[in-house]
């Protein structure tokens, strides 16, 4: 809903691919933005990894112990796992630094500062 809000719905992904080691689905994909004042086309990768579902105690190369329409459940959360990937690298408001500690968390204090702000720093 954000990326709608801030992009105005100019947004989409793309190149989604996917692959399947072991017993995971490895999924990676295009995030693609379009700035809604400079008009610049943003593209960022997401991926992620979810263990496809088996029975209790199988081994991971036992293919047969994998739970009936497991991917049914399992695709889809490792799409949306790298989305939500995707999405972060935009920034805090997306989910960057979401389980940091606070004492580690880094301030961006750009370089481009509104005339307030230069007045302040001319002062003292």
């Amino acid at each position: 809903m954000l990326l709608d809000e801030y992009f105005f719905g100019q947004w989409s992904t793309s190149n989604i691919q996917t692959q399947v080691f072991a017993n995971e689905i490895l999924v990676s994909l295009e995030l693609t933005l379009v700035h809604p004042i400079t008009g610049w086309v943003i593209t960022r990768l997401g991926a992620a990894s979810i263990p496809i579902q088996q029975d209790k105690g199988a081994k991971v190369t036992d293919v047969e112990a994998k739970k009936k329409n497991a991917l049914v459940k399992n695709f889809p959360a490792a799409k949306a796992m790298a989305f939500k990937n995707a999405c972060k690298t935009l920034g805090k408001m997306f989910g960057r630094d979401l389980n940091r500690d606070d004492d580690k968390k880094a301030e961006f204090t750009g370089v481009i500062k509104d005339e307030a702000s230069k007045a302040k720093q001319a002062q003292g």
